[in-house]
């Protein structure tokens, strides 16, 4: 991946709630090397029209650009991997399953559901803080998570200075 940072883009979609608490939908083309943002946009509504109308005009056919990465989601269809081919990007999706692809967190309970629906909150939906219990033993620290601790050592470690 670090020999063609140079020639891949990655776009998503993420979400944002307005002060009326109207949900937003905002798309993003950026550069992996540079990690610039080449185009974005918000809409209410993805759709698969929209989304291509919007990979049009961030990939004009830049010739540096060769590949562009992208996840499963309905917006993504199969006309728009098509359009993309024709103006000579390969499209590289994201993993079905991610399995390893993605950094796993230790602090996360498996049993319990990550969010929790709740109409009273913007986007209808809170984290679910028993999500997030560890054992005693899993804990890393007193002053945080990310505390270090010091190494254990094998029987008979001598440390040489």
């Amino acid at each position: 991946m670090q020999n063609h940072a140079r020639a891949v883009l990655a776009c998503d979609f993420f979400f944002t709630v307005t002060l009326r608490f109207q949900l937003l939908y905002v798309f993003v083309v950026l550069e992996v090397e540079s990690r610039r943002i080449l185009h974005w946009n918000l809409t209410e509504e993805p759709t698969a029209e929209w989304t291509r109308q919007q990979l049009r005009m961030a990939t004009p056919g830049d010739p540096s650009h060769r590949f562009l990465i992208h996840d499963r989601a309905s917006m993504f269809s199969e006309e728009i991997d098509d359009m993309l081919t024709s103006i000579g990007l390969t499209v590289l999706k994201t993993p079905v399953r991610p399995g390893n692809s993605v950094s796993v967190r230790p602090d996360l309970v498996a049993t319990e559901p990550l969010y929790l629906g709740d109409p009273t909150v913007a986007g209808g939906r809170r984290i679910n803080p028993t999500a997030f219990t560890v054992s005693p033993e899993l804990r890393q620290g007193g002053l945080g998570r990310n505390t270090l601790q010091p190494a254990a050592h094998p029987p008979g470690f001598v440390r040489i200075l």
